[in-house]
Formats: C-alpha cells, structure tokens, sequence
C-alpha cells in the first residue's frame, strides 16, 4: 500500500515538474504585440496588444517576438531586455509598414541597449538626433528604411558583434544640409570603438556626411551601394577593415557635392583620435566598383599627432576604378608605410590622372590594368596598358563593367589569395583583372536590380543633370551582390486579428522637409 502511494506520489510530482516548465517554457518565449489602439492595461496578445513600446520592452524575455502592427508610431522604439545566443529578442513589423516618426523630437527613434537583440523591418524618420542607436553585444538589424537625421542614420558605439543588413539610409546628418561644416559631420552609417561589424547589403545615399564611416577593429563593409554622399561614401580608420564587392558612384550635380566635387569613392586615413593612434592596419580594399567619383581609392595619411602612420600591410586589390575627377589612385605617403600590395585593379581616368602617389616606399605593384603606363616607380610584372573592352558603357550599374570577351583584362591576373570576384563568382584557376571575372554570356546570371538615378549616360555627356528615381520604401536583398547568406527571414506568422484602428494612409515621405534650427 505504501508503495503504491509512494508511486502515484513521484507520478503526480513528474507531471507537476513537466507542467512547471512548459509553461516557463512559454513564458520565456513569449510573443506581445503593440498597436496604435492598444492599452498597457492589456495582456499584450494578438488580439490585446499594448499600446506603447515601453510597456512592451518592461515584459519581453530571451526568446520573445515583438510584433508591431502597422502604422505610424509617434513614439521611441527603446529595447533594454537582452536575449540569449539560443533565444534572442526579436523585433518587426506586422501587417505592413510600422513607421517611427517623432517629428523632429531630440531622442534617437530606435535605441538598442542591450544584447542578443534583432530588430528588422522598419521605417524610422524625422528624428532631431540619431536615428537607430546600437549599443551592446550581437545586435542585428536589418531591412531599415532610414531617412531625416538630424544626426547619423545608423549609430554603432563600444559595442561587438554587429550586423547592419540590407537596410537603406539615404538624408541623414541633417545638421549639415546647408553644407557648411568643414568637418565633423555625421554618417549614413557610423561605428566607433567596436569590433566584429559587418556592414552588408545596405543602400547608402544622398546623406550630408559620410556615407559609411568606420573606427573600430575588425570590421567587414561588404557588398553595399553607396553614393552621392557628402564628405566620403566610404571611410574608415580601423584595423583589420575588408572593404569588399562593394558599388560605389557618384552622379553628377547632385546636389551633394563638396567644393563643388563629388566625394570620394573609397577612403583610408588614421585621423587623431585620444588613445586610438595609427590603428589602420590589414586594410583590405577588394573587389570593388567605384565609378565617377573625385577619387576611386585613396589614403588620406595620418593627422596631426598620429604617430607610426602610413599605409600598412594594406591590400588594394581586383578593384574598378574608373572615370573618377582626380587621380583614381592617391596615396599620401606617412612613414610608416609598408608592406602593401596594389595588384589586379583596373585604373582607367579620361585625363590619364590614375595615380597621385607620393612616394612608392613599402608598396609593391603587379599586374593591373592602366589606361596609359603610370610613372615608372608604379608600374610592376603583369601590368597591361589600354582599354579594358567592357562588353557595355560604363555607367550607373555594376554590370556595366562586365568584361567583354576580348577585354585585355582576361588571364592577366595574379593569385594573390582571392578566390571570389565582385559577384561572389569563383576566381581561378585562372585570374582576371578588376572587379568582375569574366563569364562566358551563356552562363552570366540575372542581373541584380540595383536602386539608381536614371542617369546612365557616358562619360562624355555626363555633364547633364541627373533625375534620380524615386527610391522604393522597402530595400530588397536583390538590390546587392550576393548576400543572401546573411540575409534574415522575414516571415510573419499568419496575422491574427486586432482591435480596429482609424483608418490612415501610410506614406513614406520621401520629400524631406528640413526642420527649422
């Protein structure tokens, strides 16, 4: 008797332990739910959702969804709860577009303070600050449409391991609109003091600062579009950057010129920073396009009170440069400069202005692709000299700059260690110069839709002001060279039904009305 008591004891003790942590289980992974008509007195279901994010953030647990339905929100997105490496936080939008827009408030309109946190899918405009603010440790976010920052679109700051993808940030740093500033301007996207970034697939425009802009160690700026940014479209002075497949051009006119030039295609320099030094290091610029711009590639040296600058164990390599305004090439000499190989670029300027390089010390130079022969100190083994024979005119798109089967760029590449080309394409056993491995047209895949200005013509009549096409809200991970390894799901489960909300149209403003200051 007692025995079988005991039994039915440990029985019902079982299922009370199993019970107990299924619905801890729950717990733990809970989804809630905002909406524009929702109260904080509710449960935060599907069909009871919260109404502000605040209350939203106050319950959220590692595992946990947050689903925002769509509208306009007039209030900020802050996320302080942290997820775990095997249940992260999630956020996004559910049943079409959710806007944050604070209408010119000073707070950032999304602030991520935390770790093991993704956040993907919406729209954050009009902010009199930063627009996303990351903070913390495995941060994502992704499919952002950014745009009226007064201050950086895409702020990152001591933080490690992040993801910015495929997300488009286009009339950030406001505060230089009048163009005015000499210096110290914002970016698109800006990090500073964090390691382990990757910056991948974004579309990067039309912002009054830089367009990228990097200071931390470890990161990687692949795959992205950027152009018509004010002071730089890329810039960084971090060590162990990889600048990679990235599209950068410059259009003519467009409203974002500096001095009356376009900005600079991709940029190097070790600005003076208290306590971060000459840390540009291991710089790899591979497998890029830059078209149009005022330089293709250049090291801007070291500022005053850098000391050890130069640069350093740097690989500039299998790149585009073509058409820019002054020399495609510029490398400031700083004394420490060393160790750096120039190899496999095609460098093509109609004024034959490939190169402004001071001194040739700790560089070493081979097979690459010059419209005429440089200085001899710049030439090396393997160098070709011509036209590169595009199989089209070179333009606004990356496929503009496919080699044509007679291209003197064909075979004519070393194996320096790369094996994928600007599409993610194999390289080898047989190496082409520039950005794009030629492909047999049988075999070339789709071309990407790429977001652009209708302007493609030539160089020669390049001088007519472009019309830029109205950009699509939502980016699309088609839009870049081969990301989709990282690209985020962004299913959404079936949409339950909410409560009703006023009837509104959502419209993103794509006409950016400067605020008064």
């Amino acid at each position: 008797m007692n025995k079988a008591i005991h039994r039915i004891a440990g029985l019902i003790m079982a299922v009370v332990m199993i019970l107990g942590t299924i619905i801890n289980t729950k717990a733990a992974g809970s989804d809630y739910y905002v909406s524009l008509t929702g109260s904080d007195t509710n449960p935060g279901t599907a069909s009871a959702p919260f109404k502000t994010f605040a209350k939203a953030n106050s319950v959220l647990t590692p595992g946990s969804t947050l689903y925002i339905y769509a509208g306009i929100y007039k209030q900020p997105l802050k996320i302080t709860k942290s997820g775990t490496s095997t249940e992260q936080i999630t956020v996004q939008p559910l049943g079409g577009k959710a806007v944050i827009d604070l209408q010119y408030r000073a707070i950032p309109g999304v602030e991520i303070r935390a770790s093991y946190v993704t956040v993907k899918g919406l729209v954050v405009r009009k902010i009199r600050d930063v627009c996303v603010n990351l903070k913390g440790a495995n941060l994502t976010v992704s499919e952002l449409v950014i745009s009226g920052c007064t201050s950086h679109g895409i702020s990152v700051n001591h933080s490690v391991q992040i993801r910015i993808l495929n997300s488009r940030v286009s009339r950030a740093v406001q505060s230089n609109h009048s163009r005015t500033l000499t210096s110290g301007w914002g970016s698109g996207i800006k990090v500073r003091l964090s390691k382990n970034v990757l910056i991948q697939g974004n579309t990067i425009y039309h912002n009054f600062g830089e367009g990228i802009g990097t200071r931390g160690t470890n990161i990687i700026i692949r795959g992205n579009t950027v152009f018509d940014n004010y002071s730089v479209n890329i810039y960084t002075n971090s060590q162990n950057v990889s600048i990679e497949r990235n599209f950068v051009y410059c259009t003519p006119n467009s409203g974002y010129e500096r001095n009356g030039l376009p900005a600079v295609g991709i940029s190097l320099a070790e600005e003076y920073f208290a306590g971060w030094g000459a840390r540009l290091k291991n710089a790899r610029v591979l497998n890029n396009i830059v078209a149009f711009c005022k330089n293709g590639v250049r090291y801007a040296g070291a500022g005053e009170g850098v000391l050890g600058g130069g640069l350093k164990s740097a690989t500039i390599a299998y790149n585009t440069l073509y058409g820019s305004i002054n020399a495609a090439l510029s490398i400031v000499y700083e004394s420490a400069q060393s160790g750096s190989t120039i190899a496999n670029n095609i460098i093509w300027q109609a004024q034959n202005n490939l190169t402004a390089i001071d001194n040739p010390i700790g560089l070493t130079f081979h097979n690459n692709l010059w419209k005429v022969a440089p200085p001899a100190a710049f030439r090396g083994p393997g160098d070709q000299y011509g036209d590169p024979e595009f199989a089209g005119t070179p333009a606004y798109t990356p496929e503009s700059y496919r080699l044509s089967s007679s291209s003197p760029a064909i075979r004519a590449g070393a194996d320096t260690g790369i094996f994928q080309d600007f599409y993610a394409k194999p390289r080898g056993p047989e190496f082409d110069i520039g950005a794009i491995q030629f492909t047999d047209p049988v075999t070339v895949s789709p071309t990407p839709t790429l977001i652009e200005p209708t302007n493609t013509l030539s160089p020669a009549t390049a001088q007519v002001t472009p019309s830029p096409t109205p950009v699509s809200e939502q980016p699309t991970s088609a839009s870049m060279p081969d990301t989709s390894a990282l690209v985020l799901s962004t299913a959404s489960p079936t949409i339950p039904a909410q409560p009703a909300q006023p009837s509104q149209e959502i419209v993103y403003d794509n006409t950016y009305c400067f605020p008064l200051f």
